[in-house]
């Protein structure tokens, strides 16, 4: 074998070393909190600003992952506004380098069409959610820290 191959295999041998599962040079995301683990945070923030105070009456709209320095539009500018439960905590400054989950939730319907879901005598009652329309945060994928928290509060 010659110089050139024996380099090639030994970089081929280096390469699948760092590829193994929860190398954090390989999957940044090993070392980080699960969505499921972001979304009970998330939960655990928005819960005092609702009228519910209950997990059941919302919906996890979206959740991913978004680096510091690409977040949406919603966090690009302050805002801090007050909704039921009092002032939303301040944004903190966010780490262009860090990896962040972005989770929208929205209450549901506190009715919905029978031929959608069927009703049920024995179903608790959805409680509707007069204020807060959409809550957007930020949870820290490394430590589960909320870095922000952006409520659509519709004013009365």
């Amino acid at each position: 074998m010659n110089r050139l191959g024996l380099a090639l295999c030994l970089l081929a041998a280096l390469l699948s070393s760092c590829h193994e599962q929860g190398n954090p040079i390989a999957n940044p995301i090993a070392n980080t909190i699960a969505k499921e683990q972001a979304i009970q945070i998330a939960w655990e923030t928005l819960g005092p600003y609702t009228s519910s105070h209950n997990l059941s009456n919302w919906q996890t709209i979206e959740t991913s992952t978004v680096r510091g320095d690409s977040l949406p539009e919603v966090f690009q500018k302050p805002l801090n506004l007050y909704c039921f439960g009092g002032k939303t905590p301040v944004a903190e400054d966010i780490r262009p380098n860090a990896t962040y989950w972005y989770i929208l939730m929205e209450p549901l319907p506190a009715t919905q069409p029978p031929e959608i879901t069927p009703l049920s005598p024995t179903a608790p009652p959805r409680i509707p959610e007069p204020f807060v329309r959409q809550a957007y945060l930020l949870i820290d994928a490394s430590d589960g820290r909320v870095a922000a928290l952006r409520l659509n509060c519709v004013v009365y």
